[in-house]
Formats: C-alpha cells, structure tokens, sequence
C-alpha cells in the first residue's frame, strides 16, 4: 500500500487536475486489484484501505500533506446521472466481478469450467437451490455469496417448468409474481411453474383462472411456450 502511495504522490507532484486524477483513479488505481477481484471476496479492511488511497488521491492528498475532502467518497461513487463521477467503491467493484462467477454459473452450462464446478459440488440449475459448501474453492463460494445480486436480473424462458419457481422467480411480466402480489403467499412459495402448464404442454388456464387475478392471467397466457418438445428452462 505504501508504494501506491507514494507512486501517487508523484502523480500530484505533476499538478494534475482534479478530473485528470478521476481518470487515474477509475483507469489505473481501481483496477490495480481487478484480478484478485475476479476470484476471491476481498476482507473488507482490505477495500477500505484502497478507497482511502483513490479518495486521498482524488482530492490530492500526499503523504506528508492533508487536503479537506469536500464531498462524501459515498456521492463521489455514485454514477454520474446521480450527481456523482462513476466511480466504483472497492467492495462494490469486487461484489460485481465476483457476481460474474455466479451468473456464469447459470448462463454458460458448455463452458468447461462451470461444467466442473458443477459436476464437482452439483450444482442445480436455479440460484434458488444452491446450497453452501463449507470445504468449497473460494470461487464457488463467492458465486454463491453474490447469487442474491445477479438473481434480480434473471429472467427464466419457461421451458418444461421444473426448474423455475412460479413466486420467487422472474418468468412472466416486469417482475415476480412475489413482487405484483406483493406478499410472501405460502401456498405457492414451494411450487414450480410445471404445475399450472397441462399434459399437452400448453397453459393449464382452468387453474391459472382459479390461481391469480385477471391481470396476472394475461400475463401468464401471453408467455410463451417451447413447441413440441419440451425444452430445459433457460435464463436471460
């Protein structure tokens, strides 16, 4: 760390400007740890200590001389629709490379590597069925740790059914049914959408009528259903 530090100081004696520094930090300074990022949850006294050397150099701080920050590291990250310059704080940067593994997990199923991680700790198709391994490689168990971040963006193609949740699980509409209906419903919190598609493979609408409110029943009825064979479930 302290060599950075002191690199920095000479970067300052350059009289950079204030939006050159920016550039260094989001460029060189934050990507400094980027491959250790990709593999492992760094401790967090670890990214506090790298976002107050990007914060001191950012408001030109130097070894042997203190500047006043004059903005919240917090707003100073915030992407620049907010008001902020879009830079990353350290923990995030690592929550969001570290979130790649899990999404990964679920989206590459020829790749090599996920093929062995999930024969090796089979690992189920949907992030709602993992389960954490106590003797797992550090990569497994940051795709794991992460799995509630990349979660909120899958959205499933309903194929067969049996690997998707029908509440907890984004498939039909702009979000869960668990979000539209807006509470926990225990009568479908352990059911799949296999359950409300019929033996002839298209919607079983007698019981999506009886199941949910009009609005929710066009949804479901506008989703559409793979032809003929019935395909695996596939996220996007």
């Amino acid at each position: 760390m302290e060599k950075v530090q002191r690199k920095l100081s000479g970067w300052k004696a350059k009289t950079l400007s204030f939006a050159g520094r920016a550039t260094l930090v989001q460029a060189v300074t934050s990507t400094i740890p980027n491959y250790n990022m990709q593999t492992a949850i760094l401790p967090k006294s670890i990214c506090k200590d790298i976002d107050k050397i990007n914060r001191d150099f950012l408001w030109g701080d130097t070894i042997d001389k203190k500047k006043t920050h004059l903005v919240k590291w917090e707003k100073v990250c915030r992407p620049k629709k907010f008001g902020g310059l879009g830079l990353r704080t350290c923990e995030n940067n690592n929550l969001a490379s570290i979130a790649k593994i899990g999404w990964n997990l679920v989206s590459k199923k020829e790749s090599l590597w996920t093929n062995v991680l999930k024969q090796k700790y089979k690992i189920p198709v949907n992030p709602n069925n993992w389960k954490s391994k106590g003797l797992a490689s550090h990569i497994w168990r940051g795709g794991f740790k992460t799995k509630s971040f990349f979660q909120k963006g899958i959205k499933w193609n309903v194929g067969n059914g049996e690997n998707i949740s029908l509440w907890s699980d984004w498939w039909t509409g702009k979000m869960r049914l668990q979000e539209r209906l807006g509470s926990d419903d225990l009568n479908f919190s352990d059911c799949k959408v296999k359950e409300i598609i019929s033996p002839s493979g298209g919607w079983d609408e007698g019981k999506i009528s009886r199941l949910f409110p009009i609005n929710i029943q066009h949804n479901i009825l506008s989703t559409p259903l793979p032809m003929g064979a019935r395909l695996e479930d596939t996220p996007t």
